[in-house]
């Protein structure tokens, strides 16, 4: 089954979808989306695409690297991506917020790979009406 995909006669809701957002995915070590993660956006454009009054927040963590700054630097760089093919898909981009947090919200500790692996997320969160441009 395709994330995202919609059962039949049920096409999924911005709703339906964001707490899917550990499909979100990134070659190692970089803001490049990862093919797998491809599907579940097109999935999210168009349910934003049909919820023209939904925006939402793009949060982006890392795990700690030993090098805060870079961390942070690469998050950003992941809500953006994730923010660019929303408004390749037809997104408005004043409905989106890219949002970078670095290593600085973990929700598990950074010594183990799962730990890790569960610290390097994108959360999308519902966000009051749309972003100034900036």
């Amino acid at each position: 089954m395709v994330v995202g995909a919609a059962t039949p006669g049920h096409l999924p809701t911005v709703s339906d979808l964001l707490d899917r957002a550990r499909e979100i995915r990134f070659e190692s070590g970089t803001s490049n989306l990862a093919e797998s993660a491809l599907p579940f956006l097109d999935a999210l454009a168009a349910a934003l695409s049909r919820e023209s009054n939904v925006s939402l927040e793009i949060v982006s963590h890392t795990p700690a690297s030993g090098d805060a700054k870079r961390d942070l630097i690469l998050s950003r760089g992941r809500a953006e991506a994730v923010k660019l093919r929303l408004v390749g898909q037809g997104v408005a981009s004043d409905r989106l917020l890219a949002v970078g947090r670095g290593s600085e919200d973990p929700i598990a500790p950074n010594i183990t790979r799962t730990g890790r692996a569960r610290n390097d997320r994108v959360e999308l969160h519902r966000s009051r009406g749309r972003q100034e441009p900036g």
